[in-house]
């Protein structure tokens, strides 16, 4: 990552503020992807703009955007701004819901996520001007969040607990045009060199129910993991397969295999590829 210091006279000039910190980085990758029908090849790269100052009183403040996403940024739509005091966080913008950031997501695989299977789908946050509220105290985390995506009003609640190598997630959030509310539970940790999450959420009668796996050796990590969805009269499962090797420098190889029922994943996925952090 780049630091870019920017000190402006009219900073200089104001009391209040002696400068502003703006830290420019990005993140690229290389390498072929099979989406189940064609293996074709893909890459991408993108410039992310981080900004942080303080004021006098202690407060921290900032945002990010990426460059690609510049416009959105400017609508609330990408990216985001925050205000935080030392126990508690304001973040606007293109948030992550107070549900999805307690419970969160099981370990993906592969260079591109394969479909991302490995996501939970949560009602809230994501593409919509958002509040995402945060205190933190004892180990606990308290989330709360609200939005407003294409004209739903949404809200959701969330907590995380962590005790030595282990958290626990807990969630829930609701949105007008949903039919059931939805609710989770994630518990994750580590046991040496094995990393482990489970999830439950449920909607109504549909249900989302996961677990991933993690193991670090050297400097390889292989992930696994396998998902039920169910909506009350079917199920359907997804499983998958990576791993992942670190170059040293912000580069890793990465490859990765997903498969399950047709109905879900359709045929089966691969990937391999190099990614870079900078």
């Amino acid at each position: 990552m780049k630091k870019l210091l920017i000190a402006s006279t009219a900073l200089v000039a104001t009391a209040s503020v002696a400068a502003a910190d703006v830290a420019v980085s990005g993140n690229g990758r290389m390498g072929i992807v099979n989406d189940g029908t064609d293996t074709v090849f893909n890459s991408r790269i993108r410039i992310v703009f981080t900004a942080s100052g303080e004021t006098d009183g202690g407060l921290t403040f900032g945002g990010s955007i990426r460059a690609d996403n510049a416009i959105g940024g400017a609508a609330g739509t990408a990216g985001s701004v925050f205000l935080a005091g030392e126990s508690w966080k304001a973040t606007m913008g293109d948030i992550d819901g107070a549900m999805e950031k307690a419970v969160g997501d099981l370990s993906g695989v592969g260079y591109v996520g394969n479909g991302d299977f490995n996501e939970t789908a949560y009602l809230t946050g994501g593409e919509d001007e958002g509040l995402l509220l945060e205190a933190s105290f004892s180990g606990a985390t308290i989330y709360a969040s609200a939005g407003q995506r294409e004209g739903d009003d949404e809200v959701a609640l969330g907590v995380s607990y962590t005790f030595g190598d282990w958290t626990v997630g807990a969630g829930y959030e609701d949105e007008d045009s949903a039919s059931d509310a939805h609710m989770g539970l994630s518990v994750a940790g580590n046991v040496g060199d094995l990393g482990l999450k489970a999830l439950y959420t449920k909607a109504g009668d549909a249900t989302q129910l996961g677990l991933s796996v993690d193991y670090g050796f050297d400097a390889a990590t292989v992930t696994a993991f396998y998902k039920v969805l169910d909506d009350g009269s079917t199920d359907a499962d997804v499983y998958g397969l990576g791993v992942a090797y670190d170059l040293g420098g912000g580069a890793k190889v990465k490859a990765g295999y997903v498969d399950g029922d047709d109905a879900l994943v359709g045929d089966a996925r691969y990937d391999l590829g190099i990614t870079m952090s900078f």
